[in-house]
């Protein structure tokens, strides 16, 4: 949804993102030729963010332009300016917290115009429906249409709009819905996390201020299964009730239906034995779960791989193929998270990425899913995050580096070093030393080595990547010889 942005505010986070992902010096002229723009246009982006944000420092010199910040300082900095630097969002947040507003009232608050504020109006919707079907209705103003997009819509908004640990509901108590949540997904037997309860919180709030204000979904006919679970919990109607009193909202049946209308729906499953228990006898879930099953058998035998949590992995991967638009961050608005987290994993193992995206297309189109590039990121992310002990497995498939230590001083320099590098450097090194008293360059380049460090220069070395330590500290070796583990395992 950048499409909400201005045009100057769009070219202005897209310079961000540049300066920060890719950390080193710009020229103005390659700059203003990647954002298509003069270098008039980027010389006035610069300022306005130098005086804008001081989180960061934008520094200028001979070498062109760099980004600096503290380690401290993360990328939701960046999406938080825009959204309060945005009128359109300014507007639409200002409509989740306050219903029915009119016309008038909305122009003498935001100092519009009438026609200015036709024209946000026009723009807006015409941005908004080329993804969701929603729509700011006038007089009175309220965000309307499919009421699962808006709900989305407004989720996404506030987990990217604020700080991770900052609470954006005034009307409704953080703790009282934290304790709710808690209540039933234990009664549920659903997995208790940190990272799961903060989502679940901010989403299942939007769904609560919602509800307060009349908007519905039309519900599935399988509510009666759920329902059964916790009516015969003890004391459950009181409970109810105190929770009815902490949130201003009567909790009856129908508003628990709609609180949890994510989970009450057709072929989601709370357990891993409720899906292979239901594969039994509901067609769909054995077609899903059987090529669920062969994706992984596939990808297992191919890369020489264990999958210990198979059963779980048939029910993430199943059970987030129906979650669209249900789970925070399985689309986004301004800050794309899942592409640049999904991107480091393509990195470790890049054929393996390739396939799993293929087997996760032929799944989709098979089960006759929704498909879109989003969609797609979010289940490669789920299989990434949950398949327990992936990451390990493939890291140990790589080629290690063999590096030849090389010292003018003595050979047990050399193995002294070896003895450092292999304490603070991973198992994706293999350390030697040559042990030959009449040793040239021409053994050198003959040798195995993938990379040559010697705290001496040698200029006659040509055939070998080459690292003189004679400038370096120990710790700077280390993390030259990662870095070059990093670009030869990409290669």
């Amino acid at each position: 949804m950048r499409l909400l942005l201005s045009k100057k505010q769009r070219r202005r986070l897209q310079l961000l993102e540049i300066l920060i992902k890719e950390k080193k010096w710009f020229h103005l002229k390659e700059l203003a030729t990647r954002l298509d723009c003069t270098e008039r246009s980027l010389k006035e982006d610069l300022s306005n963010l130098r005086s804008t944000l001081d989180e960061f420092l934008i520094e200028s010199s001979t070498n062109g332009i760099k980004i600096a910040y503290e380690d401290s300082i993360g990328l939701e900095v960046v999406y938080h300016h825009f959204y309060k630097e945005s009128r359109a969002f300014v507007l639409i947040e200002y409509l989740f917290f306050h219903k029915d507003v009119s016309n008038e009232f909305i122009c003498r608050k935001f100092n519009l115009s009438y026609q200015s504020f036709y024209r946000l109006i026009r723009t807006i919707n015409q941005k908004l429906q080329t993804k969701y079907n929603v729509k700011i209705n006038l007089n009175p103003l309220n965000l309307i249409g499919d009421e699962t997009d808006v709900r989305f819509f407004y989720a996404q908004y506030f987990a990217e709009r604020n700080y991770y640990m900052e609470w954006p509901f005034p009307e409704f108590k953080e703790n009282a819905v934290t304790d709710l949540i808690t209540f039933f997904f234990k009664l549920y037997g659903y997995p208790l996390t940190f990272s799961v309860i903060k989502s679940y919180k901010v989403l299942l709030t939007v769904y609560l201020s919602r509800i307060k204000q009349g908007y519905f979904i039309d519900m599935p006919t399988t509510f009666d299964d759920y329902k059964e679970l916790y009516q015969g919990v003890e004391n459950v109607e009181e409970m109810l009730r105190y929770f009815s009193l902490q949130l201003g909202v009567e909790l009856n049946e129908k508003v628990l239906e709609q609180f949890f209308i994510i989970f009450i729906q057709e072929n989601f499953y709370f357990s891993p034995e409720s899906l292979i228990e239901a594969s039994k006898t509901d067609e769909y879930a054995k077609n899903s779960t059987t090529f669920i099953k062969d994706m992984f058998k596939d990808l297992c035998y191919t890369y020489d791989l264990e999958i210990e949590n198979l059963d779980e992995m048939l029910m993430h991967v199943h059970n987030t193929s129906h979650l669209v638009r249900r789970e925070l961050f399985s689309e986004f608005l301004l800050f794309d998270i899942k592409t640049n987290t999904n991107e480091d994993f393509r990195s470790i193992f890049p054929a393996f990425y390739d396939d799993l995206k293929n087997h996760l297309i032929t799944y989709m189109k098979t089960m006759k899913h929704y498909l879109n590039e989003e969609i797609l990121k979010h289940m490669i992310y789920t299989v990434y995050t949950h398949w327990e002990r992936l990451l390990p497995q493939l890291l140990r498939r790589r080629k290690s580096i063999k590096v030849l230590i090389i010292s003018r001083f003595d050979d047990h320099h050399a193995k002294s070093m070896i003895d450092f590098l292999n304490f603070y450097c991973t198992d994706n090194f293999e350390f030697s030393q040559m042990i030959k008293y009449n040793l040239t360059v021409k053994d050198i380049e003959a040798s195995d080595a993938d990379v040559v460090v010697a705290n001496f220069m040698m200029p006659e070395l040509k055939k070998k990547p080459f690292i003189c330590t004679s400038s370096l500290s120990s710790l700077e070796l280390v993390e030259k010889l990662n870095a070059f583990f990093y670009d030869f395992t990409s290669a």
